[in-house]
């Protein structure tokens, strides 16, 4: 004779310790902060008054304080 309560919560408790073990892990995957904290990102997101900004159609990065690109004319992210 199997004693079946011992080995439904055995098997109840294995199976909540491997979600439990899985769960956590793939949340931080899911709401990860690697994407924006990234270098590339936020030198994009500089404003237009901020030396060192990028166009964002062309990518050329913005030597002075102009609100327009001077490869592009597109204007300039303002913040």
């Amino acid at each position: 004779m199997v004693p079946w309560i011992p080995f439904l919560s055995y098997l109840l408790i294995c199976v909540l310790a491997a979600l439990l073990g899985w769960l956590p892990f793939r949340l931080l995957e899911r709401y990860s902060l690697v994407e924006e904290v990234e270098p590339t990102r936020r030198a994009m997101d500089r404003t237009a008054s901020s030396p060192g900004a990028h166009c964002v159609s062309c990518g050329a990065t913005n030597e002075g304080a102009y609100s327009y690109c001077r490869q592009c004319g597109r204007r300039l992210p303002a913040g």
